[in-house]
């Protein structure tokens, strides 16, 4: 109905189904079971097009649409963001690497478990191992701090670099922030002396 123009209705119009069962519809009746159309009972027959959107259905509608959009946000928690200020790497008196200094919680989540994973690198910049720092409390809230700290065996070499990076635990998986690196000069004052003795 909705091919038919405008005008199709300002004239008696007919209907009628044949032996397949499809309907048809003319503005004559060319088939014995034609009988003429109800034009008022038909949807929108008068105007021609869709009746307009009240204002309160509208607002509705836009309610609706806000209340999904906020149902479908729910599930997300706020991130964590975890950063590093000012590690601090030296050489104790036994010659171990020493790493410490405060990790900071930037984001609005929780930090879950925080740690500091570290790598140390050679003279050529290659690997040397890897390790990881404890914690002195447990979980940081949104800007709030802790201090870490952490060792490594001896190194070998003329100087050594690190690379820190702070991590969190969270709900939606292992957060991890920006690396900190450095570089340390190893002491060649290290070498033991052998006492001589005189024989007896």
């Amino acid at each position: 109905m909705t091919l038919l123009p405008c005008g199709a209705f300002a004239q008696e119009v007919y209907k009628w189904k044949d032996e397949k069962g499809v309907i048809h519809y003319s503005d004559a009746p060319r088939h014995p079971q034609a009988t003429p159309l109800e034009k008022d009972t038909l949807p929108y027959s008068n105007t021609g097009s869709q009746p307009s959107e009240s204002p309160a259905a509208g607002k509705a509608r836009l309610r609706r649409g806000r209340n999904e959009a906020r149902a479908g946000g729910e599930g997300r928690q706020p991130s964590a963001s975890p950063s590093l200020t000012k590690p601090k790497a030296w050489l104790d008196r036994n010659g171990r690497l020493r790493l410490s200094g405060t990790l900071r919680n930037g984001g609005k989540g929780i930090c879950q478990s925080p740690a500091v994973e570290v790598v140390v690198f050679d003279d050529n910049d290659s690997v040397d191992g890897r390790f990881e720092t404890a914690v002195v409390s447990g979980d940081i809230v949104h800007g709030g701090e802790t201090r870490f700290a952490g060792e490594y065996f001896t190194p070998v070499g003329d100087s050594l670099s690190w690379s820190a990076t702070p991590r969190c635990g969270a709900s939606e998986g292992i957060v991890y922030g920006t690396p900190k690196r450095g570089t340390l000069r190893l002491h060649q004052s290290r070498t033991l002396r052998l006492r001589k003795f005189k024989p007896k």
